[in-house]
């Protein structure tokens, strides 16, 4: 069953990685909306 294991890690990978792109996303939304409303730290 290794092919299978392999399979499943690498769905995992995928879904990691999409996590990752929708955290990038959130953060440059978030980005965004500061400067917008004139927010600085």
């Amino acid at each position: 069953m290794l092919g299978g294991s392999r399979d499943a890690r690498d769905e995992v990978k995928v879904k990691v990685d999409a996590a990752e792109n929708n955290v990038e996303k959130i953060k440059q939304t978030v980005t965004d909306w500061q400067k917008e409303s004139g927010f600085h730290h």
